[in-house]
């Protein structure tokens, strides 16, 4: 398991946070973990890391030896760097690779 880490917020981030810690009469420290927690839920969600077995793997490589269609790493790597800006693209679709 992880040691605990600190975190440096800037000023408006922790005004931001504090804020919205007292509308929801939650400890600052709470709040924040609480908000981490989901932010982390969330990505890990939409980068598949929640989710399938060995077996749904297994199907899924069973589907492209079949198909030949897949999503591209580099398409994955693009997306995901653009999300962190003011023109996000398109989520990454499946295409033919072979």
């Amino acid at each position: 398991m992880a040691e605990p880490s600190t975190l440096t917020l800037s000023p408006e981030l922790t005004e931001n946070l504090q804020a919205a810690a007292d509308a929801c009469d939650m400890p600052f420290e709470e709040f924040a973990r609480r908000a981490l927690e989901r932010e982390a839920h969330l990505a890990a969600e939409a980068l598949g890391w929640n989710g399938p077995s060995i077996e749904e793997d297994l199907a899924a490589l069973e589907e492209y030896e079949r198909t030949g269609e897949a999503i591209p790493a580099e398409d994955v790597f693009a997306w995901m760097r653009s999300l962190h800006t003011d023109n996000p693209l398109p989520r990454p679709q499946a295409r033919k690779l072979r």
